[in-house]
């Protein structure tokens, strides 16, 4: 069979230039296809296709064409022969094996539809049967005419159904498109604000804590200073009261609670002091050690050779006397058997010279000072302390048996010796004084 050699468009532009019919066998790759074209190949068939009344092509199943030739005729079996007329509207369609005599009269029969032929018999027809023969053919051809046009209108509206719901379904695509979009901008638009958000609270965050530390260092940089001022001012004061005082008030207190004050030069070593108060107070015990109440400080020997001024024992101060830990030589007059004992006679001491204080207080008239300040139990015996002034300038303790007074004008207590009355040698105390210098 020779075909035509060109496209589908070709061809089509080609039968409707010759008026010839447009022939399209569509083949496959099964043994019903191969008959087909074997069919096809036959002298009788081949006499008829090759003729100037027809434009073959042949296309495969599967192929760009045979694509494009199933959108327009929808239903294309494989293998078939389709006969097609000017109008584009299928005059006969084969579809599957047919012979060789059958399909030759499938040809002239497209040859009748077409009007390339006239049937034999209407030659030898009547003048009256050739015009009912020829309204007969009118009527056939104005029926397939109309049958064409009812094709063509079904085939149209197929295509409009179909480029409708193409047109819906790309209208839904567009509009998921659109929908896809704003929601990815508005989860867009949510991390940003979500983003700038956390950076706003971030910056909040951050200038709270500068705010904050600044504020702080402020403080305390406000703190140090007055501190380091306050400081600067009790030292300042300190060695103002110091370089104004010529004398430095000691008062030393005993285990028992008594108390005895003297006077020493700022220039006296701490040396000097032990030893005044190794020779001019009546120790119960042999060695003692000399510290402070608050701040809590142990003198050593290492401290002797400095000033009263350089301790800052100036202008007053207040020295504990207790008895020494350390050593095997120590002596008392009372039984210090062990060292728990001496231990429980340090700590004790403070609380026992509180608790006379507190009784001397309550009960005036019925106790002694010993020294300038210091509260001591006075015994209703004969016997009792008093201070007698050494030539030195410092008191000592003398046993007598003189008789001790109180005498109270207001809230100030006056103790005096009843052989000598004299104001010099009287003691005050102020109920409202903690410590007498």
């Amino acid at each position: 069979m020779r075909w035509f050699q060109g496209g589908i468009a070709e061809a089509v532009a080609t039968s409707k230039t010759k008026n010839a019919v447009f022939v399209v066998f569509v083949e496959g790759k099964d043994e019903a296809s191969k008959n087909a074209a074997s069919a096809l190949d036959d002298v009788a068939v081949l006499s008829k296709l090759e003729s100037e009344d027809f434009v073959a092509v042949k296309l495969d199943s599967g192929s760009e064409a045979y694509n494009q030739f199933v959108q327009i005729y929808q239903l294309v079996p494989v293998p078939s022969l389709f006969f097609i007329g000017g109008n584009g509207v299928p005059l006969e369609v084969v579809a599957g094996e047919v012979d060789v005599p059958e399909l030759v009269q499938r040809i002239a029969t497209v040859l009748e539809k077409s009007g390339k032929v006239v049937p034999a018999d209407t030659q030898e027809l009547t003048e009256e049967q050739k015009i009912e023969r020829a309204k007969e053919l009118i009527e056939k051809k104005q029926k397939l005419k109309q049958e064409e046009e009812e094709q063509t209108q079904k085939q149209k509206e197929v295509e409009r159904r179909k480029v409708g719901q193409e047109v819906q379904k790309l209208r839904r695509w567009q509009q998921d498109q659109e929908l896809k979009q704003l929601k990815e901008e508005r989860q867009r638009e949510k991390a940003e604000e979500a983003a700038a958000r956390e950076r706003v609270l971030k910056q909040i965050a951050e200038d709270r804590a500068q705010r904050a530390s600044r504020y702080y260092a402020g403080l305390e940089g406000n703190k140090k200073q007055a501190e380091e001022k306050l400081k600067g001012q009790s030292e300042q004061q300190a060695q103002d009261t110091a370089s104004k005082c010529v004398v430095a008030r000691i008062q030393f207190r005993l285990p028992d609670g008594s108390s005895h004050s003297h006077n020493f030069e700022t220039a006296a070593t701490l040396g000097e002091v032990r030893l005044y108060a190794a020779t001019h107070l009546n120790l119960p015990f042999r060695e003692f050690v000399m510290s402070t109440t608050f701040p809590r400080r142990e003198f050593t020997a290492a401290d002797d050779g400095q000033t009263v001024t350089e301790l800052q024992l100036v202008p007053t101060a207040v020295i504990l006397i207790l008895p020494a830990t350390s050593g095997n030589a120590i002596s008392s007059s009372q039984s210090y058997g062990s060292a728990v004992s001496r231990m429980l006679w340090s700590v004790l001491t403070p609380f026992f010279s509180i608790l006379n204080y507190v009784r001397n207080l309550v009960f005036g008239g019925g106790g002694a000072v010993g020294g300038d300040g210091g509260a001591r139990n006075s015994r209703r015996s004969s016997l009792h302390a008093a201070s007698e002034q050494s030539p030195t300038g410092a008191r000592r303790r003398v046993r007598t048996t003189e008789t001790t007074t109180v005498h109270r004008q207001g809230n100030v207590h006056r103790l005096t010796n009843r052989q000598d009355a004299s104001d010099d040698e009287n003691n005050t105390w102020n109920g409202n004084s903690t410590q007498q210098m």
